[in-house]
């Protein structure tokens, strides 16, 4: 069954509206420095340390997103995430208690790149823990990414599909 969640999206495109400065080493290939990109971000938010999150912000997005001050984005952070649970709530019917970004599920391909810029695909998998007794629900999340000197100037969802056994078409 297809459903589109309009407030899941616009909730997982704010999470994941910020992101980190790419250091990785100059051996490491375009691929791995796009995902290496999303896992310090990921990691920071996590882990609420969201000056390291504000500071692997492109300044591009800080200024569309209107975000300045980690503050800001643990202010944007948490709203967020009362959307997301506010979407399941209203059209899954399902009672969110947190959802969390599976650090280890993030992969990442390129489509093009060049000594400065990199264009890929970031694929991850969102884990829904429900109220209650249940076990968490799994969606993957596909995101088209563009970096430039190893900061985000891009960032597009393009899916949203529930991945969990019982749920494999289920595309949001």
């Amino acid at each position: 069954m297809t459903r589109f969640l309009p407030p899941l999206v616009i909730a997982t495109l704010t999470i994941l509206s910020a992101v980190p400065r790419s250091e990785a080493a100059s051996t490491e290939g375009p691929a791995s420095t796009l995902a290496a990109v999303c896992v310090r971000y990921y990691g920071a938010l996590q882990k609420e340390r969201y000056e390291e999150a504000l500071g692997l912000l492109h300044e591009r997005l800080q200024q569309a997103l209107q975000i300045r001050t980690a503050k800001d984005l643990a202010a944007r952070n948490i709203l967020a995430q009362r959307d997301l649970v506010e979407a399941f709530r209203e059209f899954d019917h399902i009672d969110v208690a947190k959802t969390e970004v599976d650090l280890t599920s993030i992969k990442a391909t390129v489509s093009a790149s060049d000594s400065v810029s990199v264009s890929g695909q970031v694929v991850y998998d969102l884990v829904v823990f429900p109220v209650g007794p249940g076990r968490p629900l799994m969606y993957r999340v596909v995101m088209d990414v563009g970096l430039s000197q190893g900061l985000i100037i891009r960032l597009t969802q393009e899916s949203i599909t529930r991945i969990d056994p019982g749920a494999i078409r289920d595309v949001l």
